[in-house]
């Protein structure tokens, strides 16, 4: 079974591929959060699990859980980590330098956890905080010296404080500070130069002083490793026209251009997908809405060889379904393939490969995962193309003043308990393995 677990992830391993379409999930009784790879080698997926916690003093606990495969070794493990006695959840997973950068909560009281592990899954460090607790929805970034930035939440203090802190990969913390007003975390993404860039919606709304219009607030701000926002723009969308909207993802080109990819839900009662492009200083080029016959939601992106914008989308919550397109430079769609689903998939993350595309996905508490080519055609359900209409999103740009606030955040060592998994149940959903 585990052989042909590898031969669905490698698909430069295995024999000649047929369309790289493929399919699998692990029954874990636990939502999957996150999935990183390392230069299409290792793979990572990581969330909690009740079917393989430790139970063994009685306890009905989650523990984290994360699944690691090597496609040198063709190797594949899993291992839980917690205390055998409280939930704990693995929320985001950085891979960098042969190391997993993991946060998290746990404890009885569900403290925020950041830890280094080896990409064994040997504990390095890991910090607990009496302070913190994970945030909503939240959001991490490694950057290219492996500087981790991480978000989590004072109890104690207003919901819309956001408190972030950097480590570095060896477990010594730079600095935390917050932020407030955050409604809705967007991302955290790492730019080019190794700055951190933030986005989020910001809790509140604009109001015009001469047409009294209200309009959405989502922040963009640049961050340098030594905590100083260096600049600071923000979004304004008309509430007249979306009624809300969430933002998933920031990705930066080459030349330093940055997509915000998410949804809006319009005042026709319908959610589209909606991109904003703008130059390195936030200068918007262009920003659409694409309307389906779906209600879909950009959860992940990743741009191609040929910096095409590679969106994963699904209608969690509403009808079900997942969806790959292509978007030009320009914003116009050149291909997009649907395939049908449940209500309760959400897309984590995707991964673009020389054959195809890689998709993480939670089959409703179960880890998940899915190859397409480079049409982005899956074998798993009905397959078709959906039509798309694209219209100007109307957004405005505008000066923002945010600041960042001193704070403690009493980090301490703590210990997690690591133990690998055997007897891994894989489900193949579909394909040739």
């Amino acid at each position: 079974m585990i052989r042909l677990f590898i031969c669905f992830i490698v698909l430069s391993s295995c024999t000649k591929n047929t369309g790289g379409q493929k399919a699998f999930h692990l029954d874990n009784k636990g939502i999957s959060c996150d999935a990183d790879w390392v230069n299409n080698e290792q793979f990572i997926i990581c969330g909690e699990t009740s079917i393989y916690a430790n139970h063994e003093n009685g306890s009905t606990q989650k523990d984290a859980f994360v699944l690691v495969t090597n496609h040198k070794t063709k190797d594949v493990k899993g291992f839980i980590v917690g205390d055998q006695l409280n939930n704990f959840r693995f929320e985001n997973v950085n891979a960098i330098q042969n190391q997993f950068l993991f946060s998290g909560y746990g404890f009885e009281n569900k403290n925020a956890i950041v830890a280094g592990f080896s990409n064994n899954m040997e504990m390095k460090w890991a910090f607990s905080s009496d302070q913190l607790q994970g945030f909503e929805e939240p959001k991490s970034a490694v950057n290219k010296d492996g500087n981790f930035l991480i978000i989590s939440k004072k109890p104690d203090t207003t919901p819309y404080y956001g408190v972030f802190s950097l480590f570095t990969k060896e477990g010594k913390e730079l600095w935390t500070k917050k932020l407030d007003h955050i409604d809705v975390m967007s991302d955290i993404f790492s730019a080019n130069n190794g700055d951190f860039i933030l986005n989020y919606k910001e809790k509140g709304a604009y109001i015009d002083g001469g047409t009294r219009k209200k309009y959405f607030i989502s922040p963009v701000l640049r961050v340098s490793t030594e905590g100083k926002i260096t600049y600071q723009m923000k979004f304004l969308i008309d509430r007249e026209k979306f009624m809300d909207l969430d933002f998933h993802q920031v990705l930066e080109t080459k030349s330093g251009d940055l997509y915000f990819v998410g949804s809006g839900w319009t005042v026709s009662n319908r959610t589209d997908l909606l991109i904003i492009k703008t130059d390195a200083n936030i200068k918007i080029k262009w920003s659409s809405s694409y309307k389906t016959d779906h209600e879909l939601a950009i959860k992940a992106a990743i741009l191609n060889e040929k910096e095409e914008l590679i969106i994963a989308a699904d209608s969690y919550g509403h009808s079900g379904g997942m969806l790959r397109a292509a978007i030009s430079p320009s914003g116009d769609v050149l291909w997009n393939s649907f395939n049908t689903s449940t209500p309760y998939e959400q897309i984590k993350t995707i991964n673009y490969t020389k054959t195809g595309y890689d998709l993480i996905y939670d089959k409703t508490l179960s880890f998940a995962a899915m190859t397409t080519n480079l049409e982005g055609v899956s074998c798993l359900g009905k397959t078709s193309s959906l039509t798309f209409v694209r219209s100007n999103a109307e957004v405005i740009l505008s000066t923002h003043n945010a600041e960042f606030e001193e704070t403690l955040a009493r980090w301490k060592p703590c210990e997690l308990k690591v133990k690998a998994v055997s007897g891994l149940k894989i489900i193949e959903d579909c394909g040739k393995f």
